[in-house]
């Protein structure tokens, strides 16, 4: 049986507060699409058996390359001995059909989804993960989008650093791609600079190859100072394979780096898929929701339940109500009477609109100055937004409720604060 990984406290609070930004190699979508010295090698075997360098670059290739400088000069050099079948033969490598994705994959192609990133980076140019190419507009909505937090909703902005299989102009594969992408935009290289400044990443799949990412790390590093970092950003996240303890501790102490580290000795890259899980579980916001309330009961008061789409993760526990009348029948039904507080069919948690109205009490008023009246004593959190808001927050908390969330992200905070408090309580 799988031991329970544990995640580290301060790369799930990072991703729930917007702070943390993935970064994508080609391992994450391995074997659907080949690693990069397998592209390389299937490359090279399509070059014509006549050409002259044929031998030369396989056997350049099989030597002990490891620096991604190599693998730019070999792909440079098999792009020339290939020349206008290039691309054809690169796409011929590179594209998957949608039934071949294997079940693995299409695992941690969803993980990229349901977990609230800021922004995933991703230097993988095959089709499985979808973004945008390098450039301002999507710079600035990732610098700039600053509501963006752990219940924001919708998918996180990727951005293809290293180009698109279907845009050939946008490839970043030999060396002369990788020299115009760095040299000739100097915005690519501020914007990196910019992220890696401002939050914590994720590496996932990632090799650590790519010696310019390594520079601005150490850039970055430099800049803040390894304390200053730690202090402001907190540190780094990797997931890789086989990495000693001691080797762990040196890039925690020395690079800000904290390696989530799994074994392939026995399971091949299991482990991998264990740590995405587990990271999934500690901040997706739907797994975490679905845990607190399990075996609780939520009321929620709104004459217009469409709005509330986004709390689909608690229709297991939700009971939906349009008017006061309404939630407060069902609260002296089920919430009061012999027994209180030792009831298992008791509501843990009423949430309600605030919906004024224009002659008499609003809905949030009506609600607690009911419960008020029959004594009924239940946690109300109101959830509203619109004209007025410190003024009705102001009503609401004097009449007993105990918060006034305007957002998803506040009302869910808000939600898992109360019921992380009271976990466990209700048998």
């Amino acid at each position: 049986m799988t031991e329970p990984l544990d995640v580290p406290k301060e790369l799930s609070e990072a991703i729930r507060a917007g702070r943390c930004v993935a970064f994508v190699g080609a391992g994450l979508v391995t074997p659907a699409v080949p690693s990069w010295r397998q592209l390389l090698e299937h490359l090279v075997h399509s070059i014509d058996d006549g050409h002259p360098d044929k031998l030369e670059i396989a056997n350049w290739l099989k030597s002990d390359t490891k620096h991604s400088r190599d693998y730019e000069g070999i792909a440079e050099v098999i792009k020339a001995a290939l020349g206008d079948r290039f691309m054809r033969e690169l796409e011929a490598h590179m594209r998957v059909r949608e039934h071949d994705i294997p079940a693995t994959v299409r695992r941690r192609l969803a993980f990229l989804e349901e977990v609230p990133f800021r922004a995933v980076l991703t230097t993988n140019f095959d089709e499985l993960i979808e973004g945008e190419l390098p450039g301002p507009k999507v710079y600035a909505q990732v610098l700039n989008d600053r509501n963006r937090g752990w219940w924001d909703g919708g998918r996180a902005p990727c951005i293809k650093l290293h180009g698109k299989l279907d845009d050939s102009d946008s490839l970043v594969f030999t060396t002369r791609a990788y020299r115009k992408r760095l040299y000739q935009n100097p915005s690519y290289l501020a914007f990196l600079r910019a992220l890696f400044a401002t939050h914590s990443v994720l590496f996932l799949g990632f090799s650590f190859t790519d010696a310019y990412f390594n520079e601005l790390r150490s850039e970055v590093l430099a800049m803040l100072g390894l304390r200053g970092a730690r202090e402001h950003l907190g540190h780094d996240f990797a997931v890789m394979n086989d990495v000693p303890a001691v080797a762990r501790r040196h890039y925690a102490d020395n690079e800000g780096l904290e390696i989530l580290s799994y074994s392939t000795e026995h399971d091949g890259h299991v482990g991998f898929d264990h740590w995405l899980e587990a990271i999934r579980s500690a901040a997706s916001p739907e797994v975490v929701l679905q845990k607190l309330t399990e075996n609780k009961r939520i009321l929620w008061l709104d004459p217009t339940p469409e709005n509330n789409t986004k709390g689909v993760a608690l229709s297991h526990v939700v009971d939906l109500v349009d008017t006061p009348h309404a939630a407060l029948d069902e609260l002296r039904r089920v919430n009061v009477g012999p027994g209180l507080g030792q009831g298992h069919g008791r509501y843990d948690l009423i949430i309600t609109c605030f919906m004024w109205q224009p002659s008499g009490p609003s809905y949030c008023e009506q609600l607690l100055l009911g419960m008020r009246k029959d004594d009924i004593r239940a946690p109300v959190i109101v959830f509203a937004s619109g004209d007025h808001r410190e003024e009705n927050r102001a009503r609401a908390l004097e009449l007993g409720a105990l918060a006034f969330t305007h957002d998803w992200a506040e009302l869910f905070q808000t939600m898992e604060a109360h019921l992380a408090d009271h976990a466990g309580q209700r048998g």
